[in-house]
């Protein structure tokens, strides 16, 4: 009983909770390794994940089915195919990254029970770890070693990468901050501290990734909150008239698309232009049944993607053919669905719509690259999961 209660105390400890946060939003490495600081938080939490499965025992039984079947068709598809260590590698994570996040997000809504002020402290630290990482080179190098090696490598070979926070980076890093934000204002009372949130937040995970603008644009506009549509406004008002003044650096690069709306009319940019180019469907139907169990070209000197697209989808096609890219969609969407088609209520509305936007931000960003659910996703479960057991 008094091992309980000490338990209980531990894991209620604001430190603790924020440190907690910490290592599961991005999933940062131990540092220059490949193992996410979040393994070291898993024994602490069996129990809650057990509890979770018990209480969703069948809806967690058929994830696990399709978890199995995605493992299956995607290591076939390399036995048949002509990949290499990398391919199957690379396999391995996105399946991990789907796995820790589910389990893990069980974790996050278990942490931020008791109260929000971990994350909200956690959202201010990873803003000053982002300014000052897009201010000093030496900080930014440092950094990146919380990153997956791999990662860190294929982002800043192809794409470039302008600031990281602690974990986050490029569209996964935008993506995780900005759902924070949501998810914080979705359950704080404090409009007006959500307000300068939301007003910050956008030019920041800008310097992430510039497809920001699409998870930022689509919680702004699907939310039925004013607090989070005006900082929206008010962020894009500022985003173009900043735009010609700055010439340099990473808040230049994140504010590209705002000076070619100015000059050319339109919304644009690189990076845009070059994915346009990538949409190529299969040739062989073998492709589309298995795959060519590639990730990547063959060739140990090379980072290109196989068939040189970078799409999300195609990726996923390419490597184990139309089974595996279904199964990568019902897998990541698993535990957003039935919060969207569930009966709505006044408590749950909301719910729905994050969920929803959750969704649509995971389909649309993946016909850039692929992209996977945020921990988020199975965390809102947890919360419309609770507030429906109190709700007659």
């Amino acid at each position: 009983m008094n091992l309980n209660i000490q338990a209980f105390s531990f894991k209620h400890n604001f430190i603790y909770r924020l440190v907690a946060l910490t290592m599961i939003i991005g999933f940062p490495r131990i540092y220059n390794t490949e193992i996410p600081l979040a393994a070291l938080l898993l024994p602490f939490y069996l129990k809650e994940i057990y509890q979770f499965s018990k209480k969703n025992a069948g809806l967690v039984s058929i994830f696990v089915l399709l978890v199995l079947l995605f493992l299956l068709i995607g290591s076939l598809s390399f036995l048949i195919g002509s990949g290499e260590f990398r391919d199957i590698s690379f396999h391995f994570q996105i399946l991990i990254k789907i796995i820790l996040s589910t389990l893990f997000g069980i974790i996050l809504y278990e942490i931020l029970r008791p109260s929000k002020g971990p994350l909200l402290t956690w959202l201010v630290i990873q803003i000053c770890i982002i300014i000052v990482s897009g201010l000093s080179s030496s900080f930014f190098q440092f950094m990146l070693g919380f990153i997956s090696p791999k990662s860190a490598d294929v982002f800043q070979h192809i794409w470039g990468l302008r600031t990281v926070g602690l974990g986050l980076l490029h569209v996964d890093g935008a993506t995780n901050i900005i759902s924070a934000v949501f998810y914080l204002s979705l359950l704080s009372k404090q409009m007006f501290l959500t307000f300068i949130l939301w007003f910050i937040i956008f030019p920041i995970s800008m310097t992430l990734a510039r497809s920001a603008l699409i998870p930022y644009s689509l919680f702004s506009i699907f939310s039925s909150r004013m607090h989070i549509r005006i900082p929206l406004l008010f962020s894009l008002l500022c985003m173009f008239i900043l735009s010609p003044f700055i010439s340099s650096g990473p808040m230049f690069e994140a504010l590209e698309l705002f000076r070619n709306f100015i000059s050319q009319g339109s919304f644009s940019s690189t990076s845009v232009s070059g994915t346009a180019d990538m949409y190529k469907l299969p040739t062989q139907i073998s492709t589309w049944i298995i795959g060519d169990g590639l990730f990547f070209i063959n060739s140990p000197l090379s980072l290109q993607f196989y068939m040189n697209t970078d799409i999300g989808y195609l990726r996923i096609l390419f490597f184990g053919g139309l089974p595996y890219l279904l199964l990568f969609i019902a897998i990541n969407s698993y535990f957003l669905l039935p919060l969207i088609f569930c009966r709505k209520t006044k408590k749950t509305r909301e719910i729905s719509i994050f969920s929803f936007v959750l969704l649509l931000v995971f389909a649309i960003l993946n016909t850039k690259g692929i992209q996977t659910i945020p921990v988020f996703a199975t965390a809102i479960f947890c919360v419309f999961k609770d507030i429906k057991k109190y709700t007659p």
